[in-house]
């Protein structure tokens, strides 16, 4: 069975965060910022101006992840 399309970006994009952005700091700093309405995507231009590396799929993950309405919250 095929996962529905918002379960599989956010599963790719919470590995993309352990992955990448989990190097410098917690994924909780993450979970914090978007549960505070935070600009994710103004935060992720940032961290990439401090060397945080991500392919042009990865940020195309992220940007959709970002867009959600509810990015933490994993259907099951």
């Amino acid at each position: 069975m095929q996962q529905p399309a918002k379960q599989k970006d956010s599963r790719t994009a919470q590995s993309i965060l352990e992955t990448k952005c989990s190097k410098c700091h917690t994924v909780q700093v993450i979970d914090a910022a978007i549960s505070a309405h935070k600009d994710m995507a103004k935060i992720q231009k940032v961290m990439e101006g401090k060397g945080a590396s991500l392919s042009a799929s990865e940020r195309e993950v992220l940007g959709i992840f970002w867009k959600q309405k509810n990015p933490l919250q994993v259907n099951k």
